[in-house]
């Protein structure tokens, strides 16, 4: 397993890939289209034809940018306060967001839409910008962070709230209006995948630009923090604090356990049982389901070693953190658990199995959050702030 802290481990990969799993508790944390007074909630189709809710990755990492510029006040391009995608400078020295999602600038009205902040970064005379501006389409940087957004595991049971509008949704009622939100309480897991040798990299039509590894580093350390205060406040809006955070570094792109972390984590209550009680309709006798545990979560180490078995010769490193007490074992019961099953002797995967069980390890999620608060204090002290 690599040594050093996570920040480095993921700087020295070639492609590292973040499971961020956190519960959501009545809310509507990104809501569809709906209608004048139908507040609804996205949701996808399983193959099976259940239906799940799910946040888009654009509303993830709008949260991300709103945490980085309301609450560490970091520079940021994509900002609320910029109305009209002209404004947007492309500045990668500047802006964290430029750097880690990436940016679309419009090229349309020759080198004068073109902002300092571009003409700057990529110290180009007049000449060639006006080569570049006279393309069709727009100056684009696909970001080295990407995502698919988040996917709950429980179907939506179609539970509502009503609220009342301050203003009318139909033009009729001068006091407002009765608003129907939907709302849910479930499980999610978010997936991001990072093409780490483009972090703080630009690379565009013979131009190029490069900050130093320390930026690098800085700036990861801060898209973590955001994971961990992920959410905003306001009505049906929790805080999306992570219970479990997977960080897999890897030797080759686009590989990784997001599908067998998905099939391998469980989500049961205690103590379910169920009650008689008599129709007062009907006068039957019927049956009620009464939960009086706990929600515990588990992780199903045959499925996962199945994936960590598939992928050995590309795993670097992979670090599993859990909040022990949402759990059903310590991180690590669980580390030794896992590594019995690699060590076990199957033959038709000991050839790949190598010392893959010594590159895997639980760790309480604390000790992940840590790291990272250490590493930015250490920083702002040097830095001033």
């Amino acid at each position: 397993m690599n040594e050093g802290g996570i920040l480095d481990n993921i700087l020295k990969s070639r492609w590292t890939e973040v499971v961020d799993v956190f519960r959501v508790e009545l809310s509507n944390i990104n809501a569809g289209e709906g209608g004048t007074n139908d507040i609804d909630v996205k949701k996808i189709h399983l193959e099976d034809g259940t239906i799940v809710p799910r946040m888009s990755p654009q509303s993830i990492m709008r949260m991300i940018r709103d945490y980085w510029e309301d609450v560490l006040e970091l520079p940021v391009d994509i900002s609320r306060k910029k109305q009209r995608q002209d404004e947007l400078e492309g500045d990668l020295e500047k802006y964290i967001d430029v750097d880690l999602f990436g940016v679309m600038l419009p090229v349309s009205g020759g080198v004068d839409n073109y902002k300092t902040g571009l003409k700057k970064l990529f110290n180009a005379d007049e000449k060639r910008l006006k080569e570049i501006s006279s393309a069709p389409g727009a100056i684009t940087r696909p970001g080295p962070i990407r995502s698919i957004g988040a996917r709950g595991i429980f179907e939506y049971p179609g539970d509502y709230d009503f609220m009342t509008s301050v203003i009318s949704t139909t033009g009729k009622e001068s006091g407002g209006s009765m608003v129907t939100k939907e709302i849910y309480t479930n499980t999610f897991l978010l997936p991001f995948w990072i093409d780490v040798p483009r972090l703080g990299k630009w690379e565009f039509n013979g131009f190029s630009v490069e900050i130093d590894d320390n930026k690098k580093k800085k700036r990861l350390a801060y898209f973590f923090d955001a994971l961990f205060h992920l959410g905003k406040t306001g009505n049906y809006r929790s805080p999306l604090i992570p219970k479990m955070l997977v960080v897999g570094t890897y030797l080759k792109p686009n590989v990784g356990i997001y599908d067998e972390i998905m099939r391998a984590f469980q989500v049961s209550v205690k103590d379910i049982r169920l009650v008689p009680y008599q129709d007062p309709h009907t006068g039957e006798t019927r049956y009620r389901t009464i939960s009086t545990g706990k929600v515990e979560f588990d992780i199903d180490l045959e499925i996962l070693a199945e994936g960590i078995k598939f992928w050995a010769s590309d795993i670097e490193s992979i670090t599993i953190g859990i909040w022990e007490s949402y759990f059903v074992k310590s991180a690590d019961e669980y580390t030794n658990e896992l590594q019995a099953i690699l060590n076990s002797k199957d033959e038709k995967t000991v050839k790949s199995k190598t010392d893959i069980a010594g590159r895997v390890v639980f760790k309480p999620i604390s000790s992940i959050k840590e790291e990272i608060d250490k590493y930015l204090q250490q920083q702002n002290r040097v830095n001033g702030r």
